[in-house]
């Protein structure tokens, strides 16, 4: 690596070159593993949201047909694949599905319009006449999706930002986003969203020239890709363009004019939250019956396990699990994953001004206020109701603002620090795989590291599921691989710990946006 570092050598930027290639490949890999890790109708209401994808298009003769009142008529995969094995663990995935006849279901987004159309609708334009090569190419397509909008981002973005998009990616991933990214359930594309638009707009204050502008439509289409999925991704896009806007304050003409852009991408989300029938729902179906001091009382005990939803998003799955929140996943993974999280995220606290604190303060208070809130407007208890798949954006956003301004490629980690997270994520990401694997192949009563023994489901393709299990491991071994290779020349070879505020303060004004303000000198 010495030797890369030579002034006029053109290896180092061939590296960069290679790595800018190799990592996304390597993660889509790692996602398009896990596409095949489960079954047919194995994401949370796979049932509903396959139906509502097939009739995205209104009725067609074989793929949806009018049935009385509400019923729709789809293929019998599309309701039945998950009716053998969802809530029982020890079930394997082999349900019998009747290919040639077609079953009626009420279940779908035409009743109640309670999601956007855009997901069902872009999704719908997949469906051909096998379910399952179509469910398949859908997982594949949202992968490449947040891969793809992601590379755009890094691209885009000034140099000193382009760190977080790697970063808040990468400590919140494990398993849940592995799980649900390649799905078919609208979650995906909340995520996607939550995942680079406060970005993109943070992008859009500090960049100038035709990136910019890029970056202005980037944030537009990741904001039309939350919003198009789920409607609660309208509230975090607000959440996610308003932390932005704090981050790039300054009291100049310049900031007011750019303004403009989250302000308008604001307003379009509240119109579009208010266009779905959930908005309405939540509260209509809400009912509340009991006293002051019952409802006190179930705040204080929410409010005490609250935690144990947020660590749901880690694998810690004290009231669920991935899939119909029936598949646990290990310790292993779900101690390291929230470990990794935990420990990066401290770490970013060591650098920022006011406008940092105020952005996660903001974040954090809705980590909490919001989840509180729905259980409390619907009387229940963490575990009911609301899955940790809800909040996952929020942990994303949290995760990434608490690493603005570290300074680096290597966010200011050490390289033992650098190993340690790359090893600690492919360890929780191989297990979590196995583990995924695991319940659908054989179902949990079946123990041992061999999946390909006893094999009672599979798909009917010539890869076993030991080599899927190997091959995502692989994969995810090698974008964290490249990750530490690309953040190796600008990590410490130990971190001193000594150090004076003044050098701190330093290394976080050499990672501030080109355009700094006196706020910067003031609060850093």
């Amino acid at each position: 690596m010495t030797g890369l570092g030579a002034g006029s050598d053109a290896r180092p930027r061939l590296a960069r070159l290679a790595a800018a290639i190799l990592v996304p490949l390597a993660a889509l890999a790692a996602l398009l593993t896990w596409s095949v890790a489960s079954p047919t109708g194995s994401s949370p209401d796979d049932d509903y949201h396959m139906a509502s994808i097939w009739c995205a298009q209104g009725t067609q003769d074989g793929r949806c047909e009018m049935g009385d009142g509400d019923l729709r008529i789809v293929p019998d995969a599309v309701v039945s694949s998950s009716s053998c094995f969802m809530f029982d663990p020890t079930r394997a995935a082999s349900c019998p599905v009747r290919d040639e006849l077609m079953t009626a279901t009420e279940r779908g987004n035409w009743v109640d319009g309670a999601y956007p159309p855009a997901f069902y609708a872009t999704m719908s334009a997949l469906v051909g006449p096998d379910v399952q090569t179509s469910v398949l190419l859908m997982r594949a397509t949202n992968a490449a999706l947040y891969v793809g909008l992601l590379g755009a981002l890094f691209a885009l973005l000034p140099r000193t930002l382009r760190p977080l998009v790697l970063w808040s990616a990468a400590i919140s991933i494990v398993p849940l986003g592995m799980f649900l990214l390649p799905s078919v359930n609208p979650s995906s594309w909340a995520l996607i969203s939550a995942s680079g638009l406060w970005l993109a707009t943070l992008g859009w204050f500090h960049q100038e020239g035709w990136r910019r502008w890029a970056l202005a439509g980037l944030a537009a289409v990741l904001l039309a890709v939350g919003a198009g999925a789920r409607s609660d991704a309208s509230v975090y896009a607000v959440l996610g363009l308003a932390a932005a806007s704090v981050l790039a304050f300054e009291p100049t003409r310049r900031y007011a004019v750019r303004l403009v852009l989250p302000l308008i991408l604001s307003a379009a989300a509240v119109v579009a939250y208010f266009s779905t029938g959930l908005s309405g729902s939540i509260a209509g179906d809400a009912s509340s019956n009991a006293g002051f001091l019952e409802r006190t009382t179930l705040a204080f005990d929410n409010l005490r396990e609250l935690p144990d939803l947020w660590n749901g998003v880690f694998g810690d799955f004290g009231l669920g699990g991935l899939g119909w929140l029936d598949t646990d996943m290990p310790a292993v993974t779900a101690v390291t994953a929230s470990a990794v999280f935990a420990a990066v995220a401290f770490w970013g606290l060591r650098w920022g001004g006011v406008r940092k604190w105020l952005a996660l303060a903001g974040v954090g208070a809705a980590l909490v206020a919001l989840p509180m809130y729905m259980l409390l407007l619907n009387d229940v208890r963490v575990g009911q109701w609301v899955q940790p798949r809800y909040v996952f954006p929020l942990i994303v956003l949290v995760g990434g603002l608490a690493l603005f301004g570290a300074p680096g490629r290597a966010i200011g980690l050490a390289r033992a620090q650098l190993v340690a997270v790359s090893v600690s994520l492919t360890l929780a990401n191989s297990m979590g795989l196995h583990a995924n694997l695991r319940r659908y192949v054989t179902g949990v009563d079946v123990p041992g590291f061999n999946l390909d023994r006893g094999i009672e489901w599979w798909w009917t393709a010539p890869v076993s599921p030991m080599t899927v299990w190997a091959l995502g491991s692989l994969a995810f071994a090698v974008a964290a691989a490249l990750l530490v290779a690309l953040a190796w020349r600008a990590a410490a070879p130990r971190q001193q710990l000594g150090a004076p505020a003044t050098a701190a303060a330093g290394a976080e004004a050499s990672v501030e946006p080109r355009s700094t303000t006196p706020l910067d000198a003031r609060h850093a």
